[in-house]
């Protein structure tokens, strides 16, 4: 009996396991779209993406090498769109990676950005 305990809850985990929405970062599959403009891999690899890399004190140069075009610049901050809900203008739903960098195009920091505009009743 204790086997077969052990046997289920081993079978468990590992189904839990294997369910995860959660891939290793890939540069080409990141840069893989859609219809050209949403992202198909990006929020499945956004978590392993920041544990793996380090980003404060790079260079943009080797941030860009890295990630490819960011979607756009804002002062000092470049994004790279994760998810977007194109439901309406402007989207719905937002999710962006912003990386800070200095006036010296090194990275101070990235940031999670999410905005969900809510429909009101």
């Amino acid at each position: 009996m204790r086997r077969f305990i052990t046997f289920i809850c081993l079978a468990f985990l590992v189904i839990i396991a294997g369910c995860n929405n959660f891939d290793k970062f890939d540069r080409k599959r990141w840069s893989e779209t859609k219809d050209g403009i949403e992202f198909t891999y990006r929020a499945n690899m956004l978590d392993n993406l920041l544990q793996t890399h380090n980003f404060k004190g790079m260079k943009l140069k080797r941030v860009t090498d890295t990630l490819g075009r960011p979607q756009g610049f804002k002062k000092q901050i470049m994004y790279y769109d994760i998810a977007m809900k194109l439901d309406t203008m402007p989207p719905s739903y937002i999710k962006r990676l912003y990386i800070h960098f200095n006036a010296d195009s090194v990275v101070t920091r990235t940031e999670i950005f999410e905005h969900d505009a809510k429909k009101k009743k």
